[in-house]
């Protein structure tokens, strides 16, 4: 009996130790569980403010966009023609899923506008939401402003 003793202890201890062994080989497994990323403009980027740029135009230099998107859920958008007088103003509504900004004219004539929605940038999409494509593609994006200073042309 007193043999015994000694061999089951060890036993125990064994087991013990197994255990928790095999707890540390199954943690990193557990930490390798691919966690779906939540990050997108709708809860991670800071998107309201001010932007600003030159979109292309077929008769004149260019159009001289400023957006603004407001806390409340509204924007204006100022677009005025580069060497041509005058200047016009859509109001709507907007909203944010995932990284598609949509702008939602309160005229009923006018359709919704998309853009990519990236770190101080917007980038126009097409009416599918898809990119721009085309050798100007790279000229349809808004960059954030620090003041509410309208777009200027080039």
């Amino acid at each position: 009996m007193k043999s015994l003793i000694p061999v089951t202890a060890a036993l125990l201890l064994l087991a013990a130790c197994g255990q928790r062994n095999a707890s540390r080989q199954t943690a990193p497994a557990a930490a390798q569980t691919a966690v779906p990323d939540m990050h997108d403009a709708e809860n991670a980027l800071d998107y309201q403010g001010t932007y600003t740029g030159v979109f292309p135009a077929a008769d004149v230099p260019g159009i001289a966009v400023t957006l603004t998107l407001g806390p409340d859920g509204r924007y204006t958008e100022v677009n005025r023609y580069c060497e041509r007088p005058g200047q016009f103003t859509d109001y709507g509504r907007y909203t944010v899923r995932g990284n598609i900004l949509t702008l939602r004219p309160d005229s009923p004539k006018d359709i919704p506008a998309y853009y990519r929605v990236g770190e101080n940038r917007l980038w126009r999409l097409d009416s599918h939401q898809q990119p721009i494509t085309g050798p100007f593609a790279d000229q349809y994006i808004l960059t954030k402003s620090d003041s509410a200073t309208p777009a200027g042309c080039y």
